[in-house]
């Protein structure tokens, strides 16, 4: 069985040198951290769907809501901080 917590990792800006270092592509899925029941539809995803390609890729989670400014700098904008404006 697989450990969800182990499936997709958080993502920081304090660690996000050490999961750049592992040498694997990224899978982020920037969320709003008030909604739980998205992240577990991502990482039960991620278990049905990427868990034979595990060691290929690097599922991550990260809070959204911190990410918004460098994500704004890439032509990202979030349906939350697109209403706030």
């Amino acid at each position: 069985m697989v450990n969800k917590s182990e499936a997709a990792r958080e993502v920081t800006f304090e660690n996000v040198e050490g999961l750049t270092e592992e040498g694997l592509p990224f899978l982020i899925y920037f969320r709003d951290p008030a909604k739980k029941d998205d992240e577990k539809v991502f990482v039960d995803a991620v278990i049905r769907e990427l868990y034979d390609q595990r060691m290929s890729i690097n599922p991550l989670l990260a809070n959204g809501l911190k990410f918004v400014h460098p994500l704004k700098h890439l032509g990202k904008t979030t349906k939350l901080h697109h209403q706030q404006k």
